[in-house]
């Protein structure tokens, strides 16, 4: 008898302790996350305002994890556009192999809101002095795509980071430039303009 009431004792004594452990771990939780919805909104209130520019202070004030918050709220579909590109810009501040990768990643997806260029000149800003080089091996053989605009922010990213050798530059920018004439070759006769280019690449 004694012995099954000390077993009830200690049972009973280690369902108490594993509650009060779900409950202290529930309330952790509930910690957490209520500071994580704090320090979303403080960001997201750092992207607003009609005459809205980037503020060095404000985001370097702002704890060092923030940009993991500004990428989340880039990929927030939900979000306003301009929200999402602000926030885009800000990661500017933080220059880490996390938001290096982020940047990868974010070429290659189709979302209309926030166009390829633009990706390309934050990530150029971002990324210029510490991974020059980096830089131009990743982005030389999109110069030349077939969007005007992604194809300019590249040429213009990598006459900034000076990582390619002036061979490499004048290959890179001759193969550019004999994309764009092709490019309004196809158009021209797509459309019957009937235009003759004559300019022939030395």
């Amino acid at each position: 008898m004694r012995t099954s009431r000390l077993v009830i004792f200690i049972l009973t004594i280690s369902c108490s302790v594993a509650l009060s452990v779900n409950v202290a771990a529930a309330a952790i939780d509930s910690v957490a996350a209520s500071a994580s919805h704090v320090a979303r909104q403080r960001v997201l209130e750092l992207l607003q305002g009609y005459e809205w520019h980037l503020s060095d202070y404000q985001f370097e004030t702002m704890p060092p994890n923030t940009y993991e918050i500004l990428m989340d709220i880039v990929a927030d579909e939900n979000l306003l556009a301009f929200v999402r590109r602000r926030a885009l810009l800000a990661l500017s501040h933080y220059a880490n192999e996390t938001v290096w990768l982020f940047f990868i990643q974010w070429m290659a997806k189709d979302d209309n809101l926030i166009k390829p260029q633009r990706v390309i000149e934050t990530m150029c800003a971002t990324f210029a002095a510490s991974k020059p080089a980096q830089l131009g091996q990743l982005l030389l053989p999109d110069l030349v795509a077939t969007d005007v605009h992604y194809a300019a922010a590249i040429e213009k990213c990598l006459q900034q980071t000076n990582s390619l050798s002036e061979a490499d530059v004048g290959l890179a920018l001759k193969v550019y430039a004999a994309g764009r004439l092709e490019s309004n070759r196809q158009s021209d006769v797509k459309f019957g303009n009937g235009y003759v280019y004559s300019e022939q690449l030395k």
